[in-house]
């Protein structure tokens, strides 16, 4: 089972890349024949097949995708960014200035007051 499962949970079932074309209600797609050599073949569905083909493979609502986890994962990603900053002795990034409100900016365009509830 763990073997099924674990192509699943790491990508999506299938990249646009291997979608080749849809028209008069059949999909046709590549994909790889591990058996010969990952050999790249071409399959031919109907619309309603290749939904339900597709729908095997996603996942359940009570299950979720495995996410990256490492330095990089949410939970401590900016404090580990900076650590490698430092241990690299990079300089820290910019901070961005914070976007201006768009009644002030509707201001300085028009030098005219704008109410929030205007319309």
């Amino acid at each position: 089972m763990q073997e099924y499962l674990g192509g699943y949970t790491h990508r999506v079932s299938i990249a646009n890349s291997r979608l080749i074309e849809h028209r008069d209600g059949l999909v046709r797609f590549c994909w790889k024949d591990y058996r010969y050599h990952i050999r790249p073949k071409v399959m031919t569905l109907t619309d309603n097949e290749f939904i339900r083909s597709f729908l095997l493979h996603t996942m359940p609502d009570a299950f979720h995708r495995i996410r990256p986890y490492g330095f990089l994962d949410n939970g401590q990603r900016s404090a580990r960014l900076a650590l490698c900053r430092h241990l690299v002795d990079a300089d820290p990034p910019a901070v961005a200035e914070p976007a201006i409100d768009y009644q002030e900016w509707y201001h300085q365009l028009t030098g005219h007051a704008r109410s929030a509830l205007a319309v």
